[in-house]
């Protein structure tokens, strides 16, 4: 929450312009929210650019081959990144 609170106060306008002319209460109804389609990509972009868990990986438990013709073996862990980064081989 603290990274879509920062990029909000960079431009807060498309999405506080979006929310008046959707939400009429105080409070948004479901249907209001579904509607909110700007702010739903904000949050989308914000959440793909800093992954709430950047770093995950799993345990090997059957012999694979990985696209790449990597062989690999049970016992092995593998650890892979949500956001795309260019890594040597």
């Amino acid at each position: 929450m603290a990274l879509i609170s920062s990029c909000l106060t960079l431009d807060p306008k498309k999405v506080l312009e979006e929310i008046n002319e959707i939400v009429k209460g105080d409070i948004p109804t479901a249907q209001e929210i579904h509607k909110l389609e700007y702010t739903k990509r904000m949050f989308t972009e914000v959440l793909r650019l800093h992954p709430s868990v950047p770093v995950d990986g799993r345990e090997v438990v059957e012999e694979d081959t990985l696209p790449s013709g990597h062989i690999v073996r049970p016992g092995i862990l593998l650890t892979f990144f949500s956001k795309q980064s260019n890594f040597p081989n």
